[in-house]
């Protein structure tokens, strides 16, 4: 019996332990599910973070690339304007001026005077650059003015980020032009630049005393020069042959002309001949055949000179006599007109009273002097 009651006692010991065995595992049990929640959500919660910063990352990469690409394109874009900017900031007028002359190797202007000019176009205030009206992204073209004034084009070639200058065009025109006629012969000079005869315009004589014509040998010609296509006023000058000296005339026309020692003996000779010419003419009616014939000794026989003389007789017969007259020649510059003719201008002045009426006679007479085989000799004269 009292085994029973060991047996009994040992049961009622048991008893309580048996709730506190179960709470034990049913904690593990939880515990272990939580355990493997948790481990659950930690992964889904790495996977979506791990998804998300995926994302962002993604995001992020396009934004760059789209920053990157907008950065391109913009320096794309700018690039033909950089290449014309660095071009421009280069371009002094010293390279203008070369310009310029590259473009217009024949230009008769002055460097200096170009060079000088440019400085105040090209690189002023007033200088601006402009797109031209046809210009495009394949093929950029500028403009570039002063005031209303268009001054040059430059054109650009390349792609994307590599441009260059394909050409430089200066509009600019020359408007200035100038001529002078010179005697046939003479070297002409523009600027101090020797011109050729493809700048002679037209050649043509001055030679208007017609019965001397047909006897000219070599007649002296005119040639009138001209240039066109400067951008200043030229400033054209002549320069005779070593053996020959230039003259000009009233009217600003030039000729040769003999050295003052050889047109020496001319000149005493044609000074002569208008004394005597005048005496004959203001002496009239008184010997008038002696007269003449004095005129006609200083003549050339059979020349035009000697026949007009001849023929004024009959005139000058019936004219009234000044034989207090005074006479007055003075010779000018001896002008050639062919290798073989010759003329000066004599001044005269005659003054006599007949009865207390005075006879005045002033006036300039042209002789021409022709050298037929003998010798130079007065063949013709003109009252001017």
């Amino acid at each position: 019996m009292r085994k029973n009651k060991e047996i009994e006692d040992m049961e009622l010991e048991l008893e309580p332990k048996k709730p506190r065995n179960r709470f034990k595992k049913g904690l593990i049990i939880y515990l272990v599910i939580l355990a493997l929640i948790l481990a659950g959500a930690n992964v889904v919660l790495w996977n979506f973070l791990a998804g998300y910063q995926a994302d962002q990352d993604a995001k992020a990469l396009e934004a760059a690339q789209l920053a990157e690409q907008k950065a391109h394109e913009k320096a794309v874009y700018r690039a033909p304007q950089l290449c014309f900017e660095e071009f421009m900031a280069g371009a002094d007028a010293e390279y203008w001026t070369g310009e310029w002359f590259t473009a217009h190797p024949d230009s008769l202007d002055v460097r200096e005077q170009v060079l000088e000019e440019f400085e105040k176009l090209f690189c002023s205030e007033d200088t601006v650059c402009y797109k031209a009206k046809d210009f495009n992204a394949a093929s950029p073209v500028y403009v570039i003015k002063n005031g209303d004034m268009e001054l040059a084009s430059v054109s650009l070639r390349g792609s994307e980020l590599n441009w260059n200058i394909k050409d430089v065009s200066i509009e600019l025109v020359g408007k200035e032009s100038a001529s002078l006629e010179v005697v046939s012969g003479c070297t002409v000079f523009c600027n101090g630049k020797e011109l050729s005869s493809e700048n002679i315009e037209q050649t043509r004589t001055y030679f208007d005393m017609e019965d001397l014509s047909a006897s000219l040998k070599n007649p002296v010609t005119w040639s009138t020069y001209t240039v066109e296509g400067l951008l200043f006023p030229p400033e054209l000058t002549a320069e005779a042959p070593a053996d020959k000296t230039l003259v000009t005339d009233e009217s600003g026309r030039m000729s040769y002309m003999l050295s003052a020692d050889a047109a020496a003996a001319y000149q005493k000779q044609g000074e002569e001949m208008v004394r005597t010419l005048l005496r004959y003419y203001m002496l009239g009616n008184n010997n008038t055949a002696v007269n003449m014939n004095a005129v006609l000794s200083l003549l050339v026989n059979g020349s035009p000179a000697y026949k007009l003389v001849s023929e004024s007789y009959n005139g000058v017969i019936w004219d009234s006599s000044y034989p207090n007259a005074t006479y007055e020649a003075t010779a000018g510059d001896v002008v050639i007109w062919a290798d073989n003719c010759l003329s000066m201008d004599v001044v005269y002045h005659s003054e006599g009273t007949l009865n207390g009426v005075t006879n005045v006679a002033d006036g300039t007479y042209r002789l021409y002097f022709l050298d037929s085989g003998s010798g130079y000799g007065i063949c013709a004269f003109t009252r001017l």
